[in-house]
């Protein structure tokens, strides 16, 4: 049993204490923020905050074939808010510690730790944490399967706004076609409500058209959409929540451009018939 047991650490590639600290440059993680899952897996949330490090800890067994895997990796990696420390190229969490043991026992089980950092959270939106319990050589019989929802920490939250605080702002609903907003300051703001847990979210259409007219957005993802701050009540998943659009107007031109916002789904193609939001400024 016990030279199994090393062929399969061998053959799988999982790491012991030493290497794997020893891969993390000897990241202290005492006080690193942890979430702590068991094998049975389901769904949770999780707060974080910007520029900093969290673990997912999940309980599992591989002497049995089975081991967590990181599903979304690509969908993460793409948000460019966070970043996977130690996966291994299937995608495989390369850090398993053990249960302690009186003595030499194998099969007892233990935890998979996955190592997260996340960059600047400022105008991004979360992606979720997907992870699947199963063997390696199976590819859609799922034993179990936990998923996380990320949360911007309050605090952090608090200092993001406090540092981009618009004087002028609108708030619309989800459902709105049409706005208008005065510009009477050098800063403003467009909020629209929306819910991200459907898959849809606000995106900016013609950024090199407002930049152009001296409308410069402050604070688009990558993907061109807004900064988005829920409004559940602490616990509760899916309630939506506001989707700001901020802009520092830099000069002003006698015919003032619209701004175009879409409400759609970002890994579909744009269509024309994708639902549309155009903001007169005034």
């Amino acid at each position: 049993m016990i030279n199994f047991f090393s062929k399969f650490v061998k053959d799988k590639k999982i790491d012991t204490v030493e290497e794997s600290n020893k891969k993390m440059d000897n990241i202290d993680e005492s006080n690193i923020p942890s979430i702590n899952i068991s094998q049975n897996g389901g769904i949770f949330e999780f707060e974080i905050k910007g520029n900093s490090i969290f673990i997912v800890k999940l309980e599992g067994n591989p002497t049995t074939g089975f081991s967590w895997f990181l599903k979304n990796v690509e969908e993460i990696k793409d948000s460019g808010v966070i970043e996977p420390l130690n996966i291994d190229d299937n995608n495989r969490c390369n850090n398993y510690i053990s249960k302690p043991t009186k003595g030499p026992v194998c099969g007892s089980g233990g935890t998979f730790v996955f190592k997260f950092k996340v960059n600047n959270i400022e105008g991004k939106v979360l992606p979720k944490l997907i992870f699947i319990y199963k063997r390696p050589w199976e590819q859609n019989d799922f034993d179990c399967t936990s998923e996380i929802s990320l949360k911007l920490n309050q605090d952090s939250s608090n200092e993001n706004n406090n540092n981009n605080n618009a004087n002028n702002e609108i708030t619309l609903p989800q459902s709105a076609t049409q706005g208008e907003i005065k510009i009477k300051d050098e800063i403003f703001s467009i909020k629209v409500k929306g819910n991200p847990t459907t898959g849809y979210s606000w995106f900016l259409v013609n950024e090199e058209e407002l930049t152009n007219a001296g409308i410069v957005p402050l604070n688009l993802t990558e993907h061109k959409g807004g900064s988005y701050l829920s409004q559940n009540p602490k616990g509760m998943v899916g309630g939506g929540g506001i989707f700001d659009f901020q802009f520092k107007v830099t000069k002003l031109n006698n015919e003032l451009p619209r701004i175009i916002l879409t409400y759609r789904r970002p890994w579909l193609p744009v269509n024309e018939n994708d639902k549309k939001l155009e903001i007169t400024l005034i």
